[in-house]
């Protein structure tokens, strides 16, 4: 059973990966030979990135039965990691398009993304059982205690 769960999340990433990996070889193609233009290779990258997004933060948890057997805390990690994910993407997403752009405020999308990573992370790391509660409440026991005078 591990060993199908294996491949088959597998072959989730690659599909996701994948699809990337065609835009990004079809983007510079249709550029080279100007067959696209700057606003449908926007599209498709827009299209892209939401395709991976929903490949490997949705369908591989439902896929692998991720959801079976979870804490509260853990639902509720799972909502803000996709959240921050989704967000982070459209950094990326908002970056690239503006790329072209003279007026140089394309970097808000990548200062979107590195701060999204973060909270992402620290989410993602809590869904997948990396980060416990016991873990939590160790950390809490070892802080001094302040002293009261």
């Amino acid at each position: 059973m591990e060993k199908e769960k294996k491949g088959l999340r597998i072959l989730i990433m690659a599909v996701a990966l994948g699809q990337l990996a065609l835009m990004l070889a079809f983007s510079i193609y249709g550029t080279v030979t100007h067959k696209i233009t700057g606003r449908q290779g926007d599209i498709l990258t827009a299209v892209s990135l939401f395709l991976f997004w929903a490949l490997s933060d949705i369908a591989e948890p439902f896929a692998m039965h991720r959801f079976d057997h979870i804490s509260a805390k853990q639902k509720s990690a799972y909502l803000k990691y996709l959240v921050f994910d989704f967000v982070g993407l459209a950094g990326i997403a908002y970056f690239i398009y503006g790329m072209g752009n003279p007026q140089g405020q394309s970097i808000i999308g990548a200062v979107v993304y590195v701060l999204s990573v973060r909270f992402k992370r620290e989410n993602q790391d809590i869904f997948y059982g990396n980060q416990t509660d016991e873990a939590e409440d160790e950390a809490e026991e070892t802080k001094p205690e302040e002293s009261q005078e």
